[in-house]
């Protein structure tokens, strides 16, 4: 069966293929995206890493841009992966420039890396992780009580204390459905 080098890198990725069962082309393919990889984490322009593997790998400038196109595809874009990889990222750039800054001996350079990454590893919040509660919206559990249990719900807080263990248990299901913000309109 011929299967495409893409397809057979997907594979390999998921677990479904070894690399023993690479072809030679499809493991110079992988060596390809895994270097499209590297370059995309490391924020370089895709005409620069178009370049660097047109050079690395002696492939036409459409392959190059394909092999960047495939690895966004099978690695995710890099624009939109997750909150968490951007953190990393941000704190070792500023720690990279903290080491910069410190070689040369610039203590203004040193502070900025130093708020830099304090910024980014959300160490100047209490806990970077916690939801945002002003988009939280509490569960609404709407209650009807059968008839005449009102009036004994107010004689049960009139006499003092209330056990609701002595309390009989009626529970009735009805049909519901959730409306959410978006089918408001």
């Amino acid at each position: 069966m011929n299967i495409s080098n893409f397809d057979a890198i997907q594979e390999h990725l998921n677990g479904e293929r070894d690399e023993y069962m690479l072809t030679e082309k499809q493991v110079e393919y992988f060596r390809q995206l895994r270097s499209a990889y590297a370059m995309l984490l490391d924020l370089h322009p895709k005409a620069k890493i178009a370049k660097r593997l047109m050079a690395n790998f002696d492939i036409s400038q459409q392959v190059a841009y394909k092999v960047i196109r495939e690895t966004e595809t099978l690695f995710g874009s890099i624009q939109k992966v997750n909150k968490e990889f951007l953190r990393v990222q941000a704190i070792e750039m500023a720690k990279k420039a903290y080491r910069r800054a410190q070689k040369l001996d610039k203590p203004k350079e040193m502070i900025a890396a130093t708020i830099a990454f304090v910024k980014a590893a959300g160490l100047d919040v209490n806990d970077p992780d916690l939801p945002d509660f002003e988009k939280l919206q509490p569960n609404l559990v709407v209650t009807v009580l059968p008839e005449g249990m009102e009036q004994d719900i107010r004689r049960m807080l009139q006499s003092g204390a209330v056990n609701l263990n002595k309390a009989p248990i009626i529970s009735e299901s009805i049909d519901y459905e959730e409306v959410k913000e978006n089918d408001a309109g």
